[in-house]
């Protein structure tokens, strides 16, 4: 009997493996009381204040470690270039306080440093990106809600119409970077255990208590499959 050639399917696109990786992540951190109350329009204006004061802090320090991993990553990520996001919700914060008759006072949670993921390796930096791109792309979907707290002149200046008008061209451009990235079976790992650290460590920011440490294993632990040491396909 003559041999018949083995047809090896393709390992799935890594934007696939990450999207079913992170999943239960994403729900949860999408399911958080001020998200779902934004996505709702319910939101009132005193949380979306503290949640603009939580993402700046957490944009703050991400931005940095983003910003020097893609530097060291220039000529592997080429031509993707990241955009720092802090500076646009600081605008957005400065825009929203100046409106109230008192100095609004954050909690303590707003103001320390957030725990973050740790981007050692090009992995960890397409997993991270992979989140915060992504975000971009829901910002836009959530701008219409955002809308009603910011003046009628500061309003197209904001993070949220940032979102509006960029989210589609780049997450065009990280679904391109994503296609294309050579990642072998340990750099696909570290890229699903560093896009479940971006959602567990943002939603752990934005879930702690003013005053409160806040630990990372609650969240991470629940993702089923997250971070496996062999993922779907491999």
């Amino acid at each position: 009997m003559d041999d018949v050639p083995l047809t090896l399917e393709p390992a799935p696109r890594l934007r696939h493996v990450l999207r079913e990786e992170t999943r239960a992540l994403h729900e949860r951190l999408d399911s958080l009381p001020a998200l779902a109350k934004l996505g709702e329009a319910s939101i009132d204006r005193s949380t979306f204040i503290d949640l603009t004061a939580r993402f700046l802090t957490y944009y703050r320090a991400l931005d940095r470690l983003v910003v020097e991993a893609c530097a060291s990553s220039d000529a592997l990520i080429a031509p993707f270039d990241y955009a720092p996001r802090a500076e646009l919700l600081a605008g957005d914060l400065a825009s929203l306080t100046a409106r109230d008759d008192a100095t609004y006072i954050f909690g303590s949670a707003t103001r320390r440093e957030p725990e973050l993921p740790a981007i050692d390796d090009l992995g960890a930096l397409i997993g991270v990106l992979y989140v915060v791109e992504g975000s971009v792309l829901g910002g836009a979907v959530l701008e219409p809600n955002c809308r009603k707290f910011f003046s009628a002149e500061f309003a197209p200046e904001s993070y949220w119409a940032w979102c509006r008008s960029h989210g589609p061209q780049r997450w065009k451009a990280t679904v391109a970077l994503l296609d294309r990235v050579a990642l072998d079976d340990d750099g696909r790992l570290s890229a699903v255990t560093a896009a479940c650290r971006t959602f567990s460590t943002l939603a752990e920011h934005l879930l702690a208590p003013a005053g409160e440490s806040h630990g990372l294993g609650s969240l991470a632990a629940t993702a089923t499959g997250c971070g496996s040491t062999r993922l779907p396909g491999w």
